[in-house]
C-alpha cells in the first residue's frame, strides 16, 4: 500500500520543487519510503506536527491542503462569519504553508484574515476573537528542532480546538485525497476576489492596548529602571515583545544579536526551547556582560517564555513555570487589592499538575481556585463559561504546568530530591532566599535544606540527616521508580512507532537505538549517579517504548558526561515516573 502511494507521488506533477528530488533519492529504499508513506500525520486538538519533507507522514503543502480542506468542511457547518484567521512563525516554509491554507479556504468561499508578517500564537488567538472568526490557524512547530513544522487549529474562542471539533475535522481530512482532494486557488487570486485580507492595523493596536491594559500597577515600569536582555530565539517574538515592553516604559533592552532576526534554521540552538539552559546560553552570557536585571527569551511562536533573574552574587538563575505562576498570582492578587481593582468573587484557574502552592496563595487572598485538566484550552473553557454567565471580569489569572524544575546557570544544582507520587502530583516551590525546596503531595511533604556542606532532609516536619531512615526511604524510591519504569515500558513493538524527534534526542543523549531490532541500549557498565551520591548502575537496558522520550523531555538537567559516567538528576527520574506510571504499586526495599 505505501509503495503504491509512493509511486503515485512520484508520478504526480508536484508543485513544490523540493519534493521530487527527495522522492527520487529514496527510490528502492523500503525503510525510507515506509517511514514517509506507511502512515499519515494525524490531526488532533493540537493540529499537525511533523518533519518537513515528501509523503503523507511529513509536513508539506499537500498535507497542509488536505488538513485545511477538512477544517473548511467543518467551518461551513458552523454559520457565523465564515472567516478564519491565520498567522505563522519563522520556521522553514511557515509563510508558504500559511498562504497555502489561505488558498484552500478561499477556494471554499471562506474569508481569510492573515497577518502580513510573522506574528506569535497570542496574536493569532486575539485576531480570531477580534474578527469573530469561526477558527484560527497557526503555522508553527513551537519549540521543536528546525526540521519540524506544524499546523495548530483554534476554535472561535481563540483556544485550541475542542476534542469534538477536532474529531470532526479529522474525519473530513480522512475523506480528502492528499494530492487531489482539496479545493485550491492561488493566494493572489484569493486577494483579488476579496476573500483574503490582511489583518488590519486596528487589530494590532487593539492587541497591544489589551495587553497593556492588564498592567496591575500602571506606570510602575516607567520608574523601575529595569535593565533587560531579550532573545526571540530567531522566532516571531521580536516585534510584539519589544513593542509591549517599550510602551510600558521599559526601554533599556539589549537584544541577543545572534538570535534577533527570524531564522528557521535556528543555528544558535538546535532545540529552541526557552526553558532549557542551552537555548539561553548566549542570552545569559550577554546578561552577565551587561549586568541585566532579567533575561527573557521566547520560543519561535512566542507562546512560551524563559526567565532568568539576577541573584545577589551576580549569577543568574532560571525561574521555573511553577515558580513564576505562584509569583504572578501573588503579585496580581496583592496589586489588585492595593489598587482597588480586585473583582467581587475573583476566580483563578490552574491545571491539576500545577503547584499546590497556588491553592494556598488563592485561599490567602480569598480567590476561588479552579483546577482543570492539562492544557490551556481547558483554562479557556473556564473563561468561556464565565463569559457566558456575564461574569468574565471575575477571572484574574490562569496557568498550566506539565513539569517543574530548577537550575542555576552555573549548572550547580545544589540539592535535588525527588518523590514518586501517584498521578504526577508533583510540585516544587522555592523560598525567597533560594535555600529551601518544598515538594508537595496530597499525603505528605518533604522539605530539603542545605545546612553548611551537609544536606539535611526534613520529612513530616522531623529533621533527620541523610544516611538514616529517610535516606533509605529516598534510595528505595529511586530504585523502585527505575525498575517500575523498565517494567512499564517493556513492549518493544512500540519503539517502531517512536517518532524521529524521540529517536534523535535519545541518540544525542548517549543511547544506542537499533530500530530494526526494536532495541534501545546503554553501553555495558554505564553508570548513572544521582545528586545525593546514590549510584544507579545499568548494565544493559533494552526494549524501551516511545515513552522513553520523557528521559530528556524538557528537563533543565540534561544527561551530563563526567569521567565516563552519565549523570541524571533524580528529579528527572521523577518526571519519567510521574508521566508513565498511572497506578500505585507496592514498594520494595532498595537492592
Amino acid at each position: 500500500m505505501y509503495l503504491d502511494e509512493y509511486k503515485r507521488w512520484m508520478a504526480a506533477e508536484l508543485e513544490d520543487a523540493d519534493l521530487k528530488p527527495e522522492l527520487a533519492k529514496i527510490e528502492g529504499n523500503d525503510d525510507e519510503i515506509k517511514d514517509r508513506f506507511a502512515v499519515a500525520l494525524k490531526f488532533g486538538t493540537a493540529g499537525l506536527r511533523g518533519v518537513l519533507g515528501a509523503g503523507t507522514n511529513r509536513m508539506n503543502i499537500y498535507v497542509v491542503r488536505q488538513a485545511t480542506q477538512g477544517l473548511a468542511n467543518w467551518v461551513k457547518t458552523q454559520g457565523g462569519s465564515q472567516t478564519v484567521a491565520i498567522s505563522y512563525d519563522s520556521r522553514l516554509k511557515s509563510d508558504i504553508f500559511a498562504k497555502t491554507a489561505a488558498g484552500v479556504l478561499a477556494a471554499n468561499g471562506i474569508k481569510v484574515r492573515i497577518y502580513d508578517a510573522l506574528m506569535p500564537v497570542p496574536a493569532l488567538s486575539f485576531a480570531t476573537r477580534y474578527y469573530q472568526c469561526n477558527a484560527g490557524i497557526m503555522v508553527t512547530a513551537s519549540h521543536n528542532p528546525a526540521k519540524y513544522n506544524g499546523y495548530k487549529a483554534y476554535g472561535p474562542d481563540g483556544c485550541q480546538m475542542t476534542d469534538d471539533a477536532a474529531a470532526i475535522v479529522y474525519d473530513e481530512i480522512q475523506k480528502t485525497d492528499v494530492l487531489t482532494g482539496a479545493k485550491y486557488i492561488s493566494f493572489a487570486e484569493g486577494v483579488e476576489q476579496g476573500l483574503i485580507r490582511f489583518v488590519g492595523d486596528d487589530c494590532k493596536k487593539a492587541l497591544y492596548d489589551a495587553i497593556e491594559a492588564r498592567q496591575v500597577r500602571p506606570g510602575l515600569c516607567k520608574t523601575a529602571g529595569l535593565k533587560l536582555v531579550y532573545s526571540p530565539l530567531n522566532g516571531s517574538g521580536l516585534v510584539p515583545v519589544t513593542h509591549v515592553l517599550n510602551d510600558m516604559g521599559i526601554t533599556d533592552i539589549t537584544i541577543v544579536p545572534e538570535q534577533e532576526y527570524p531564522n528557521g534554521y535556528f543555528t544558535t540552538c538546535s532545540y529552541p526551547n526557552p526553558e532549557i539552559f542551552e537555548a539561553l546560553k548566549l542570552g545569559l552570557e550577554l546578561a552577565t556582560k551587561t549586568g541585566a536585571d532579567l533575561m527573557l527569551a521566547t520560543d519561535p511562536d512566542a507562546d512560551r517564555v524563559g526567565i532568568a533573574m539576577k541573584c545577589p552574587d551576580g549569577s543568574y538563575e532560571l525561574v521555573s513555570g511553577n515558580e513564576m505562576g505562584a509569583l504572578l498570582l501573588d503579585y496580581i492578587c496583592a496589586g489588585r487589592i492595593e489598587k482597588g481593582t480586585m473583582p467581587k468573587n475573583p476566580v483563578a484557574v490552574k491545571s491539576i499538575v500545577s503547584t499546590p502552592l497556588a491553592d494556598a496563595i488563592a485561599a490567602h487572598y480569598g480567590v476561588e481556585m479552579r483546577s482543570v485538566l492539562t492544557g490551556f484550552k481547558w483554562i479557556g473553557d473556564q473563561i468561556a463559561n464565565l463569559e457566558a454567565a456575564g461574569e468574565v471580569d471575575r477571572f484574574i489569572f490562569g496557568f498550566d504546568l506539565l513539569h517543574i524544575s530548577r537550575q542555576t546557570v552555573s549548572m550547580n544544582m545544589g540539592i535535588e530530591v525527588f518523590l514518586f507520587l501517584e498521578g504526577a502530583d508533583l510540585a516544587v516551590t522555592i523560598n525567597k532566599h533560594g535555600k529551601r525546596w518544598c515538594l508537595h503531595s496530597t499525603n505528605y511533604q518533604l522539605l530539603v535544606v542545605k545546612s553548611g556542606k551537609q544536606p539535611c532532609a526534613v520529612y513530616a516536619d522531623n529533621p533527620v540527616s541523610l544516611g538514616t531512615a529517610q535516606s533509605r526511604f529516598i534510595k528505595t524510591v529511586i530504585f523502585f521508580a527505575v525498575f517500575q519504569v523498565i517494567e512499564a515500558l517493556s513492549d518493544s513493538s512500540v519503539l517502531k512507532r517512536a517518532d524521529p524527534q524521540t529517536l534523535e534526542r535519545l541518540c544525542a543523549s548517549g543511547f544506542v537505538v537499533d530500530k530494526p531490532k526494536n532495541q534501545l541500549t546503554l553501553a555495558s557498565g554505564i553508570r548513572r549517579t544521582d545528586k545525593l551520591g546514590n549510584a544507579l548502575v545499568f548494565h544493559k537496558i533494552t526494549q524501551y517504548s516511545e515513552l522513553l522520550r520523557l528521559v530528556l523531555w524538557d528537563l533543565k538537567t540534561p544527561l551530563l558526561r563526567d569521567d565516563g559516567q552519565i549523570v541524571i538528576s533524580p528529579l528527572g527520574i521523577a518526571f519519567i515516573v510521574g508521566a508513565c506510571i498511572r497506578k500505585p504499586h507496592q514498594m520494595t526495599d532498595a537492592p
